[in-house]
């Protein structure tokens, strides 16, 4: 297809590089080239813009094509203010909601749902995996948004009900964002205690907008043997990646800290997921609160950035509950 150079899109590029004190490359031209017969979309958040083409379709109308940019910053404003307002009416709504889940497997939970994730389930419902996060994509088509928002919401009671407190946000949730909120709304607070995962637990909470009137900091700890000199307690005498080692180390994190509660991963033991005679090692993590201190072990399976990730998910989901537990 034949591109043409968009004057007005070349000049706003242009511009950006200028404000920016920055000299434009010669590629970055390619981006004000169109496809003859479209129109740009302006992105005042960056240099590309969007494409906007009608095709004549004949006795099936007119079939408007639209491309955006990928970072999601950016597309998402230029489908909100340059696009959704100019799509022609189908006489069809689909609305889409996500609800999160922690705790089993895809498949597992994919059996306790039942018929509720069949091929031909109204509404339509999705299971993705990342990184042991669970998330159900329900997808309603009707002939108006009410119904439908109805299909989503009794869509959503099913789920919460055979699922019950596996699932712990909607939307834009993430475990830490769901604690953390928790947190804040009680006037609580949390530290952090973690060998085996690098510093992404803290990394994690400080994350979250919210964190910096709850997350009071945290400890990175090099092994066990760091323990007795960061905290000034006793060595516990246990493997690096023990319960007991969790254990003490949230406990002396609480106390040191102040905190409401503690939170804390143990060792993760080096573990070769290409290598078949090496053994999956286990962890532990723990959280320690006003009621005492709870525990969980896990298996670490697949490569390091996955089971930091996956134990850091686990101890914030042991939080969860907690908090759910203390009221």
């Amino acid at each position: 297809m034949e591109l043409v150079l968009d004057e007005a899109s070349l000049a706003h590029i242009t511009e950006l590089f200028a404000r920016r004190r920055r000299p434009m490359p010669d590629r970055n031209r390619i981006q004000a080239m169109l496809p003859a017969g479209s129109r740009a979309i302006s992105n005042p958040r960056g240099t590309a813009p969007g494409i906007w083409m009608d095709r004549d379709r004949g006795e099936q109308g007119v079939c408007q094509l639209v491309a955006m940019p990928g970072v999601p910053s950016e597309m998402k404003r230029m489908f909100t203010h340059e696009v959704k307002p100019h799509l022609s009416e189908s006489g069809r709504v689909m609305r889409r909601a996500l609800v999160h889940c922690f705790g089993v497997g895809e498949s597992t939970a994919e059996e306790m749902l039942g018929e509720l994730t069949a091929r031909d389930h109204d509404p339509e419902i999705g299971i993705t995996v990342h990184e042991a996060t669970i998330t159900l994509r329900i997808n309603a088509v009707g002939e108006t948004e009410a119904e439908c928002l109805e299909k989503i919401e009794g869509a959503r009671g099913e789920i919460h009900q055979r699922l019950g407190g596996l699932v712990f946000g909607e939307e834009d949730e993430s475990l830490e964002s769901v604690v953390v909120g928790e947190l804040a709304a009680r006037g609580q607070t949390v530290a952090t205690a973690e060998i085996g995962t690098g510093g992404l637990l803290a990394a994690c909470l400080s994350d979250v907008d919210a964190a910096d009137g709850c997350f009071v900091g945290g400890q990175v700890l090099a092994d066990a043997a760091a323990i007795g000199r960061t905290f000034g307690s006793e060595e516990t005498g246990s493997a690096g990646n023990s319960e007991e080692t969790a254990k003490a180390m949230a406990i002396a994190c609480r106390n040191q800290a102040g905190a409401d509660y503690a939170l804390s991963v143990a060792e993760c033991p080096d573990y070769d997921p290409d290598d078949p005679d090496d053994e999956p090692p286990t962890t532990w993590v723990a959280c320690a609160g006003p009621g005492g201190v709870n525990s969980k072990s896990l298996t670490l399976l697949g490569d390091v950035s996955f089971t930091r990730s996956r134990s850091t998910k686990t101890v914030l989901d042991v939080l969860r509950l907690m908090l759910a537990a203390d009221g």
